[in-house]
């Protein structure tokens, strides 16, 4: 927005004429009044200026030209604050401007007296300059003067941008760009890029560029030339704004080249290059670049020394210098933080390598506490391995020596038909109890090996548990037990029927090997009942045997913990049996619960999924089964 300012100070200063036409008003006699001379002279010669002012404003009060008075009047104040730094008087010509518009109603004068005593009020903290703006908007919607408009429009927008209030600098920075499009295409084109530093004030970086993106078809319209400040300075912005980084350095890069090659340079116009420069390498991060060229702004010391513009040249010098200084440190606050950003990125690496240490670490001590479970199983392994072996030494002792007993007696021939017979029935028990621990002992080293792999399906369970209840019916005669099977029609289970069939066998030998029989006792039952849930069924296996022991109870699965108490007709055990049930039961994604207490029985309880059934009429159909046998 200074840039804005900065172009709108002559038109300020030289009164209400067209500036392509800075002698359009002239006396009657046909010669220039002295308030159009002073526009000669403006910050150049100030005094001369002065001069001219106070005698234009004694000729209007000898004519009573109260329109040249209050133009005389506003331009003296303008001398007065800018040039003079002479704030009283400004402001009492500022008000003797406002005494002479009130009464005429010359609003072009009464918005501009409203509008200096509105910057005097922004110059003076304790006083609010919103009174005085609020009377020069009321007083410039009543004149049709285009430069009185936007002169006040941009005054109100750099007051509102100053006081942060972007809203209402966006507003009038849009009215001042409306109204200069009509008018004044170039000061229009620097109302644009102004409206951008507005917008990136406010951080509305994008709607900012989008902005500036739409506005490019103005460049070929804008007035001037390549090698004029304005057109070359007010293009390279846009294209800043644009993110066109490479125009915006070249045409910053051509007006500099000719500035510096002319034998007067405008310092002032070096100032903007230069900064405006510092801004392109800012955005494209060159920080390199942008800390040079900021350093190179301390030069403009010898360009004022040979370019005395005006009788303030030295408070110039300071400002530049000062901005200059501001520059570099800015440029060095840059340097700082993007050393501070790379910092930041080394630390960030250094505590992301620490915690992939760390959880290396943490791996480590992971895989050393799975490797020492490992081992304990293989221990506890070894040691059930050495177990199973004793148990079977001895199991296996006994029948193999009866047998080569049977053998050697049978080969003397010294035994009757009768003990002949006799013999062969116990030997073949004692067989069979053999052959049942060889089965549970090779169904669990299979389990071990991971060779069981149970492959669901959906069957029924009552011809499964037929063909069991036939298998070990004798077994259960010869020791006066009672089969007893409760089950419906509709039996389904989801469930591998090869597993299904061994783990029935196995609960039912359980069953029978732990109960007392005698013959003709109703008393002597092992019972398998099925009960439907719906979508889940149970198995219940029930005896009435000796019970468990509670501390045997709770080790029942636990390999190598298990018991090894003989049946009740002193059959060989080893525990596998419902070592084997369990995981196979699991493995079809079952669950089995056990109630004991001793002399009371055992009743051991399956869960099954029952699956997706077909109709109940198919079912019965395909089985053609009785209701219950036992």
């Amino acid at each position: 927005m200074r840039i804005v300012l900065l172009l709108l100070i002559p038109l300020m200063v030289f009164g209400q004429g067209s500036p392509q036409q800075p002698w359009a008003k002239v006396a009657a006699s046909g010669t220039p009044m002295p308030w159009e001379v002073s526009r000669t002279y403006g910050a150049a010669h100030p005094d001369s200026a002065l001069h001219l002012l106070s005698q234009s404003l004694r000729i209007a009060q000898q004519r009573h030209d109260s329109l040249t008075m209050a133009r005389a009047l506003c331009q003296l104040a303008w001398v007065y604050q800018y040039y003079l730094k002479d704030e009283g008087k400004f402001v009492q010509y500022a008000r003797r401007a406002l005494a002479v518009a009130k009464p005429r109603s010359d609003y072009n004068h009464l918005t501009e007296a409203y509008r200096l005593l509105g910057m005097a009020s922004m110059h003076h903290h304790g006083e609010d300059p919103e009174i005085w703006f609020s009377q020069a908007v009321r007083s410039v919607a009543k004149t049709n003067d285009w430069l009185v408009q936007i002169r006040l429009y941009g005054t109100l927008t750099q007051h509102y941008e100053s006081q942060k209030k972007y809203p209402q600098a966006e507003r009038y920075c849009l009215l001042a760009m409306a109204v200069n499009r009509q008018h004044d295409l170039q000061e229009w084109f620097i109302g644009v890029t102004s409206y951008c530093e507005l917008l990136k004030a406010q951080n509305k970086h994008k709607r900012a560029v989008s902005f500036a993106r739409r506005m490019d078809w103005a460049k070929t319209r804008l007035p001037g030339k390549p090698g004029e400040f304005v057109y070359d300075n007010e293009l390279a912005r846009l294209a800043l704004f644009q993110e066109n980084y490479a125009e915006a350095e070249r045409r910053l890069l051509a007006g500099l080249a000719i500035q510096q090659a002319q034998s007067k340079p405008d310092s002032i116009h070096l100032y903007f290059y230069y900064k405006n420069l510092v801004n392109v390498y800012k955005q494209q991060q060159a920080y390199q670049k942008a800390f040079e060229t900021g350093n190179t702004l301390a030069d403009f010391r010898l360009w004022l020394q040979r370019v005395r513009q005006t009788r303030d040249s030295k408070l110039q010098m300071t400002e530049l210098k000062a901005a200059t200084d501001l520059a570099k440190k800015q440029t060095e606050i840059n340097l700082l933080a993007a050393q501070q950003r790379q910092q930041q990125l080394l630390l960030l690496g250094v505590a992301i390598i620490a915690l992939l240490l760390i959880g290396f670490a943490v791996i480590l001590q992971r895989a050393k506490r799975r490797i020492e479970q490992q081992n304990n199983a293989l221990s506890r392994l070894n040691a059930t391995k050495d177990k199973l072996f004793a148990m079977l030494s001895h199991d296996l002792r006994a029948p193999v020596a009866n047998l080569t007993s049977y053998l050697t007696l049978h080969n003397w021939g010294v035994l009757s038909m009768e003990e002949f017979d006799h013999s062969a029935r116990s030997l073949t028990k004692r067989l069979n109890q053999v052959q049942i621990l060889l089965d549970n002992l090779l169904n669990w080293a299979v389990t071990q090996m991971g060779g069981f792999r149970a492959k669901p399906v959906l069957t029924t369970l009552r011809p499964i548990v037929e063909g069991q209840f036939a298998l070990l019916q004798p077994f259960a005669d010869s020791k006066g037990i009672q089969l007893v099977a409760d089950l419906p029609t509709h039996t389904p289970i989801l469930a591998d029927p090869d597993h299904l069939a061994i783990i029935v066998r196995n609960l039912l030998q359980n069953a029978i090997k732990f109960t007392v029989g005698v013959a003709g006792s109703p008393n002597a039952i092992v019972t398998l009942i099925y009960r439907d849930q719906r979508t889940e069924c149970q198995i219940i296996v029930q005896d009435t045997g000796i019970g468990i022991q509670p501390e045997t109870l709770s080790h029942l699965f636990d390999v190598g913990n298990q018991s090894t108490r003989p049946g009740t007709a002193n059959e060989p055990s080893t525990g596998l049996g419902l070592i084997v049930v369990k995981e196979l039961i699991e493995a079809n994604g079952g669950q089995i619960e056990v109630e004991s207490e001793p002399g009371q029985g055992t009743l051991f309880t399956l869960t099954f999924a029952t699956g997706m059934l077909p109709s109940r009429g198919q079912l019965i159909a395909s089985l053609g089964a009785s209701e219950s046998f036992s």
